[in-house]
C-alpha cells in the first residue's frame, strides 16, 4: 500500500471516530480557563506508538460453559493520536491535549465447536466492571463512553467459515493480509482509549452454549391513581408520564397535566401544566401523545369552539408551548372517546394528527400546517396510530377480525405510496390502543394485537412484510383509553403503562434477545477432552447430566488425564477398562452385581495354608487429612477464587490438603466436593482383601460385590484390583458407602460482584434568564440550572456548534411549585401566603431570621423566564416524596418585585446555591440571539439529551427599576421630578454608596394621559435623578400645566437600554 493510501485510510477512520465537537472538551475545560491570556500549553505527548502487549508462544485456552478470560492481542495499529485544542480567540489562553487510541484483535481462547452460540456476559477494564449484559446496552457499546462514543466491540466466535475483518485488512494492505483467526475466540476491538499511551487490561466474562429468550421485567413505576386520562412519551431511557386531571369532559374547566419523568432509577414530579379552554369550548379534549424519532417529549391538546380547532402542543422537558394549527374545525364530532393520535416529523417539522377509530376511508388523518392541514388520502382499516419521518406519514390501521396495515403516505401531497399487511388482529376491541415507532433510520416498529396466539406482538415493518420481533409484553391497557407511544431499537422495546392497581402506572422493559447462560455438563467436558486426545474408546453414560459446573477452563496446554483429575475428584468418578472401554463411573452409583458369602472367603491354592477370611490393611491416621480446602472459581464474586474448607473435629492428623479446581462453581456445591474429599479419604483408611474361588472371575475392578463378613453381617465393597491367578481370583476392596456421595453441602454467603452504576437519570436544564446574583456575574450570560442529576452543560448556535462550558458535580435543588403563589406587599415579609414546591430528591431547610435577612441563604426563583421572581424562605416543612411547605417568605428580591403578581400553577422552582449552577458567560453581541443549549448527564451519551432553543434577552444586565418620585410645583407650573435609583450590583453599605451598575448614568421617563397609563404623551430624558418639565413642555405633550402627572421612569443601559420601570402617580 502506497504512503498516499495508508494515510487516506488512517485519516478517513479517524475523522470518523473523532468528529464530534463535544469530545475532549472534558480535559480542556479543566486547565484553559485558569491561564493568562495568550499563553499556550501542551498536554503529554508519546513519543513512541507502538503496542507491544502481546505473548508470544501462548497456547490457546479451552473454555467450557461460563467463565472469565483475559486475553493476547494478536493485531493491533500504532497508538492514534487525537489533538484537541482549545481557547487561543480574543486573547483566551490556548491548551492542546493529547488522546491515544487502537484497533485490535483480542484473543481469548479457543473456539467453540460449530452451533455452539458465543456471547460475553460482563466486561471488566483494569479491573473495573465496565459492562453489564443486564443493562440493556448492547455489547458492541460495552466501551463506548460519552468522551469516547465510537468505541466499539464485535465478538469474533472463529467458526469454520469466519471471515478476515474487513477494516484489519484496511490497516494492513488490502485483501488477503491478514487471517480469518478461524479456530479463535476473540474481540475486535475498534477505537479502545489508551490512558497515558497504557493499553488498559480487559477481562470478559465468556459464555459457550447461552441461550437467547424473552425477558420481561419492570421498567418504572409511577404514581397514578383516579384520573381522566394516563399516557407518557417514551423515550429510550426514560418515561414521560402524565396524567390529565380536568378538560375530559367539557366542564369548560382548563386541562391540567401532572408531568412525572421516571426511569429506572424512580420518579420525579416534573411539572404541572395548565392548558386553557377556548371560549366556547364544550367538547372533551384529551392530550395525546406525540409519536416522534428523537428530540424533545411533546403533547398535542386539540380544543374546538366556534367553528375552529386548535391544536396546542407542549414540550414537557421545557414546558413551552406553540400552536401548530388554528383553522377550520377538522372533525365535526370533536374528539370523543380515545381522541387523538399525533406524530411529529423531526426532519421536516410538520405535525400529523389523526382521530384514532375512524375509518381510513373518511381520511381522518391531516399534515398540520399553522392555519391549513393537507387531509392523506383514503385507505382501509381503522386508524390506531401514526407516525412520521422524512416527508413520510405511516398509519397504523386495522379492525376488530381485520388484518394489520402499515399504510405510507408522502407527507407533502397526502398521497398513499404503499400498504404492507400484516397478521390477522383478532378482536381486541376497537378500544384496545397499538403503537407505532419509527426510529432516526426510518425502521418501522409496530407494537399490535395478533389473534394466534392472542396477544400483543412487536414486528418490523420493512417494505413488503411484518417480521416478527418479540412478545409485546403485558396485554392489559390503560382503563382511560389514552392514545400511547413505545420505544424499540428490536433488540429492547419499553411499553406501557399498564395499571395493576388504581395507584400505580407500571411501563415494561422487554428485552427479546435477553441472556440466559446455560451450565456445561461434566461428561460433555470429559468426553471432549477423551476425543482430543485421540481416544474414542470412552463411555460417560455413567456420569448423569446432573452433573454440571457453571464453567470450566484451561488456560494452558496439558494432558487430557491432567485436564480431567480435578473433575473426577471434584465428582467422585473413577476410570474402569472394561469390556474394551475406558468407562467413567460413579462412586454413588456403585450396586452390587454378586454375594460372597463368609464361608467363600479365605480360600487357598491347594496344599496352602488355610487364610485370613478378609485381612485389613490399615492406613495410619496421621496420613490422613486433618483439613481439605478446595479453592474454586466464585461466578457471584467476578470469578475470583474462593474457597470451602472441611475439618474434621477429632483426629491426631497434622496434614491439610488443598485442591485447587479450574472450575467456577458456587459455594455449595464447592462445600460437597471438600466434605466428599474428607469422608473418602478417611473411608479409605480401613482397606481389605479377599481370595475366592474362580467362580468369581466374571467380577472386575469398579463392581459392587455384597460379602458377609464377619459371619452373619452384609456390606457392600467396591473392587478396586483384581488378580486372577489361574487357580484363585484375589480381590483389593474399599468399602462402598454410596450414601456418602450423596450429600450436600451448605458453603458461605455473601458474595458480591461489582455493579454497573445504573444509567443516571436525564439531567433537567432550567435556563434562567433572570437578574445577576453576584457582581461578577454582570455580563450578558444566562445562569443554568442542571437539576435531577449532574451532568455537563453545552452551548453553541446550533447543535452542529455546541461546545462544553461547563459540569456540574451535583445537581441543583429544584421542582414545580403546586398551586399558584399570591402576591404581596413590598418590604415586608409574607406570612400570609406558603408555597408548596416538590423538589424531587433535593432537600430544603429552613433558617433564621438573622441570616435571612443579612445572607442569601434559601434564596430561590420562582416562575418562569420572563416573571421570575427571586424570593427567600425562613421555613421548609417537609410533607414528604420531596414536597416542602415554605412558609416566611421575602418577596420581590433583587428587582424582581414587579412578578409578585404573575404567578401559575406549576411554576419552576430553583434553589439559588452554587451547587448545580452554571453560568456560561456572552457578550453584548448574542443579546437577542437564539442559541442551542443541551444538558448531559454524567454517564449518558451526548445524543441522550435534547436540545434547548432559547433567546436571551441578558435580563442581568437590565437596570433594576427606580424608586422613591417625587415632584415639585414653580409658580410658573414647571414642574420637577425627583427620583432614587437602585443597582444591579451588591450596594457599599459601610460607605453608603450605591454602584452605579452602568457605563454612565442616564434615565427615560415616559409621561401618560391618565392613571391607566394606556395612552403615551411623551418621552423625556436625563442624566440625573432629576427632571424639571417646563409648562411649555407639559402642553405640548397635551398634559394639563402643573396638574397630576402619570410617569414611568426607566434607568438606562449601554448594553440593553431601558431597565425596569418606576410607575408613579405625582
Amino acid at each position: 500500500m502506497s504512503m498516499q493510501q495508508g494515510l487516506g485510510i488512517i485519516g478517513g477512520i479517524v475523522g470518523a471516530f473523532f468528529g464530534y465537537p463535544q469530545l475532549g472538551f472534558v480535559v480542556g475545560s479543566l486547565v484553559g480557563g485558569l491561564l493568562t491570556p495568550g499563553e499556550k500549553t501542551e498536554g503529554p505527548r508519546l513519543d513512541d506508538r507502538k503496542v507491544s502487549v502481546s505473548t508470544y508462544g501462548v497456547g490457546k485456552g479451552i473454555n467450557y460453559g461460563n467463565n472469565v478470560w483475559g486475553g493476547n492481542w494478536l493485531w493491533s495499529t500504532d497508538k492514534i493520536e487525537q489533538e484537541t485544542t482549545t481557547g487561543g480567540k480574543g486573547g483566551e489562553p490556548e491548551n492542546t491535549t493529547y488522546r491515544y487510541y487502537i484497533h485490535g484483535f483480542l484473543a481469548l481462547c479457543e473456539s467453540p465447536p460449530a452451533g455452539v452460540s458465543v456471547a460475553i456476559r460482563k466486561m471488566w477494564v483494569d479491573g473495573k466492571l465496565q459492562w453489564d449484559r443486564s443493562s440493556g446496552i448492547p455489547v458492541g457499546s460495552a466501551l463506548a463512553s460519552e468522551e469516547n462514543p465510537h468505541a466499539a466491540i464485535a465478538v469474533m466466535p472463529g467458526y469454520e467459515d469466519q471471515m478476515p475483518i474487513a477494516l484489519m485488512e484496511a490497516w494492513m494492505g488490502g485483501p488477503g493480509s491478514v487471517p480469518a483467526y478461524r479456530g479463535v475466540c476473540g474481540l475486535y476491538i475498534i477505537a479502545l482509549e489508551t490512558p497515558n499511551g497504557r493499553v488498559p487490561q480487559i477481562s470478559v466474562e465468556l459464555c459457550f452454549g447461552a441461550d437467547a429468550v424473552f425477558e420481561e421485567t419492570e421498567f418504572a413505576t409511577v404514581a397514578s391513581g383516579p384520573t381522566f386520562s394516563t399516557s407518557a412519551v417514551i423515550r429510550p431511557g426514560a418515561v414521560w408520564h402524565f396524567n390529565q386531571d380536568q378538560g375530559y369532559s367539557g366542564d369548560g374547566l382548563p386541562l391540567l397535566l401532572d408531568v412525572v419523568l421516571a426511569d429506572a432509577n424512580g420518579s420525579d414530579v416534573y411539572s404541572h401544566v395548565a392548558v386553557a379552554r377556548m371560549p366556547g369550548s364544550t367538547g372533551s379534549i384529551k392530550a395525546a401523545p406525540v409519536n416522534s424519532a428523537s428530540g424533545s417529549p411533546l403533547v398535542v391538546v386539540p380544543d374546538v369552539a366556534g367553528g375552529v380547532t386548535r391544536v396546542t402542543a407542549i414540550n414537557l422537558e421545557e414546558g413551552t408551548r406553540t400552536i401548530p394549527y388554528e383553522g377550520p374545525v377538522l372533525y365535526a364530532g370533536g374528539f370523543p372517546g380515545v381522541g387523538l393520535a399525533a406524530a411529529f416529523d423531526v426532519t421536516t417539522e410538520k405535525f400529523i394528527v389523526g382521530r384514532i377509530g375512524e375509518s381510513m376511508t373518511a381520511k381522518p388523518v391531516f399534515v398540520l400546517r399553522n392555519d391549513s392541514a393537507i387531509n392523506l388520502a383514503s385507505a382501509s382499516g381503522a386508524l390506531r396510530q401514526i407516525a412520521a419521518y422524512n416527508d413520510r406519514v405511516y398509519v397504523l390501521a386495522g379492525g376488530e377480525g381485520e388484518d394489520s396495515r402499515l399504510h405510507t403516505f408522502d407527507q407533502a401531497t397526502g398521497a398513499l405510496l404503499s400498504t404492507v399487511t400484516g397478521p390477522n388482529r383478532g378482536t381486541p376491541g376497537d378500544a384496545a390502543m397499538e403503537e407505532i415507532f419509527v426510529n432516526a433510520d426510518g425502521q418501522v416498529f409496530v407494537r399490535i394485537w395478533i389473534a394466534d396466539p392472542f396477544s400483543r406482538a412487536i414486528y418490523q415493518v420493512t417494505a413488503s412484510e411484518y417480521v416478527y420481533v418479540g412478545p409485546g409484553g403485558d396485554a392489559g391497557v390503560t382503563g382511560t383509553f389514552a392514545a400511547r407511544t413505545f420505544f424499540t431499537d428490536g433488540s429492547y422495546a419499553i411499553v406501557g403503562p399498564n395499571f395493576p392497581t388504581e395507584e400505580e402506572a407500571v411501563y415494561q422493559f422487554l428485552r427479546f434477545a435477553a441472556f440466559n447462560p446455560n451450565e456445561a455438563k461434566v461428561s460433555d467436558i470429559i468426553a471432549d477432552q477423551c476425543e482430543r486426545a485421540g481416544e474414542q474408546r470412552y463411555d460417560v453414560s455413567g456420569i448423569p447430566d446432573t452433573d454440571v459446573v457453571w464453567g470450566c477452563r484451561y488456560a494452558n496446554p496439558a494432558s487430557a488425564r491432567a485436564n480431567i483429575d480435578p473433575l473426577l475428584t471434584a465428582f467422585q468418578i473413577y476410570i474402569v477398562d472394561e469390556d474394551g472401554l475406558i468407562k467413567f463411573k460413579k462412586y454413588e452409583n456403585i450396586t452390587s452385581v454378586a454375594t460372597i458369602s463368609y464361608d467363600e472367603l479365605g480360600q487357598t491354592e491347594s496344599g496352602g495354608e488355610s487364610a485370613d477370611a478378609m485381612p485389613l490393611s490399615r492406613t495410619q491416621e496421621v496420613d490422613l487429612p486433618r483439613s481439605v480446602t478446595v479453592s474454586y472459581l466464585e461466578p457471584a464474586f467476578d470469578y475470583q477464587t474462593a474457597s470451602e474448607t472441611e475439618v474434621r473435629q477429632v483426629t491426631e492428623s497434622t496434614e491439610d490438603q488443598t485442591y485447587e479446581l479450574p472450575i467456577a462453581t458456587n459455594s455449595d456445591q464447592a462445600n460437597r466436593i471438600a466434605k466428599t474429599i474428607m469422608f473418602s479419604q478417611w473411608r479409605s483408611q480401613n482397606l481389605r482383601s479377599l481370595k475366592v474361588s474362580r467362580k468369581y472371575a466374571f467380577l472386575s475392578a469398579g463392581d459392587g460385590i455384597t460379602v458377609e463378613y464377619p459371619r452373619g453381617t452384609f456390606r457392600l465393597w467396591r473392587i478396586t484390583s483384581m488378580t486372577d491367578t489361574g487357580a484363585l481370583c484375589e480381590f483389593n476392596v474399599e468399602p462402598g458407602d454410596a450414601q456418602l456421595y450423596t450429600q450436600t453441602g451448605v458453603g458461605a454467603t455473601g458474595y458480591v460482584g461489582q455493579t454497573v452504576a445504573p444509567l443516571a437519570s436525564p439531567t433537567r436544564l432550567q435556563l434562567i434568564d433572570g437578574p445577576i446574583l453576584k457582581d461578577e456575574d454582570s455580563n450578558a450570560g444566562i445562569y443554568t440550572a442542571l437539576m435531577r442529576t449532574a451532568g455537563e452543560l453545552f452551548v453553541g448556535n446550533d447543535d452542529a456548534s455546541l461546545e462544553s462550558r461547563g459540569a456540574t458535580s451535583a445537581p441543583a435543588v429544584g421542582g414545580l411549585v403546586e398551586g399558584t403563589l399570591g402576591p404581596w406587599l413590598p418590604n415586608i415579609m409574607d406570612e400570609t401566603n406558603v408555597m408548596i414546591v416538590n423538589v424531587g430528591s433535593g432537600e430544603l431547610s429552613s433558617t433564621t431570621r438573622s441570616l435571612l435577612y443579612t445572607t442569601t441563604v434559601n434564596a430561590a426563583m420562582v416562575g418562569v423566564n420572563g416573571r421570575w421572581e427571586v424570593i427567600q424562605f425562613l421555613r421548609a416543612a417537609s410533607l414528604g416524596s420531596g414536597r416542602y411547605m415554605l412558609s416566611g417568605l421575602l418577596r420581590g428580591m433583587r428587582g424582581t418585585e414587579r412578578n409578585r403578581s404573575t404567578h401559575a400553577a406549576g411554576d419552576t422552582f430553583v434553589l439559588l446555591t452554587r451547587i448545580g449552577i452554571l453560568r456560561p458567560n456572552m457578550d453584548v453581541g448574542s443579546i437577542g440571539t437564539t442559541k442551542s443549549y443541551r444538558a448531559v448527564a454524567k454517564g449518558r451519551s451526548f445524543s441522550s439529551a435534547s436540545s434547548q432553543r432559547f433567546a436571551n434577552t441578558a435580563e442581568g444586565l437590565s437596570p433594576f427599576s427606580p424608586w422613591g418620585a417625587r415632584k415639585s410645583n414653580a409658580a410658573t407650573n414647571d414642574q420637577t421630578l425627583t427620583w432614587e435609583r437602585r443597582t444591579r450590583l451588591s450596594s457599599n453599605s459601610l460607605r453608603g454608596t450605591v454602584p452605579l451598575g452602568e457605563a454612565v448614568e442616564a434615565y427615560s421617563i415616559d409621561f401618560f394621559t391618565s392613571s391607566s397609563f394606556a395612552t403615551r404623551a411623551g418621552t423625556m430624558a436625563s442624566s440625573s435623578r432629576t427632571l424639571t418639565i417646563t409648562s411649555a413642555q407639559q402642553a405640548a405633550m397635551g398634559l394639563t400645566p402643573g396638574a397630576t402627572l402619570y410617569i414611568r421612569i426607566y434607568q438606562l443601559s449601554e448594553s440593553v437600554g431601558r431597565g425596569a420601570a418606576l410607575e408613579a402617580i405625582v
